[in-house]
């Protein structure tokens, strides 16, 4: 289950799922995204870094059931 694992070291936005994307959508700049059978999930953009992990959260759990690793783990 390699998909489902920890954020990496070197991740700048502090959460798993979540990448900054300065791209065509200013006004909502964190993108989302998960990796589930083996391709990557599109979830959305988000204005926060918080909303996007808590979006990945939903997925995660969607995807992932009781193994998923989340931001947010409560």
């Amino acid at each position: 289950n390699g998909y489902n694992s920890q954020r990496r070291r070197t991740n700048t936005s502090g959460f798993k799922g979540v990448h900054y994307f300065a791209g065509r959508n200013l006004r909502k700049p964190y993108r989302a995204m998960i990796m589930a059978g083996g391709k990557q999930k599109h979830i959305g953009f988000f204005e926060t870094p918080e909303e996007a992990a808590r979006a990945y959260d939903t997925a995660a759990i969607e995807y992932f059931g009781e193994f998923a690793h989340l931001n947010y783990p409560e």
